[in-house]
């Protein structure tokens, strides 16, 4: 016989560890993915990093900045204009900033949410 259970809010969450698509681990610490959502939150819990950059122009869905701030963890939001073309520079303040903010000891596991945007972003 087979028992199959529902869950609900934060256990359907729990339930649900799935990374969001492209992730990656860039170095100990240190992680790079496409864009997160609600169903990718569990898996990034499960990680108890503390700092993110997004690094595209638009602004950070609202039902990510609630899971961040729930979650203690530290958005940075350095906008680049959207751009695939190899031949654009992307802004030194920009990518030296988020450098900056990665290089930093006190903010522990990061994770660089890159897909939302029309950038090419590597990393």
């Amino acid at each position: 016989m087979m028992i199959l259970e529902q869950f609900e809010g934060a256990e359907a969450e729990a339930a649900t560890v799935a990374p969001p698509s492209n992730f990656g681990v860039v170095d100990k610490g240190v992680y790079r993915s496409g864009f997160p959502d609600a169903a990718s939150f569990g898996f990034l819990r499960s990680l108890g990093f503390r700092s993110v950059a997004y690094m595209c122009r638009e602004p950070y869905p609202e039902a990510n900045a609630e899971f961040l701030k729930a979650e203690g963890i530290r958005m940075f939001h350095f906008g680049i204009e959207g751009n695939k073309d190899p031949h654009v520079s992307i802004p030194v303040d920009a990518i030296m900033g988020a450098l900056r903010v990665l290089l930093g000891t006190e903010l522990g596991f990061f994770i660089f949410p890159i897909y939302r945007c029309s950038s090419l972003t590597l990393l």
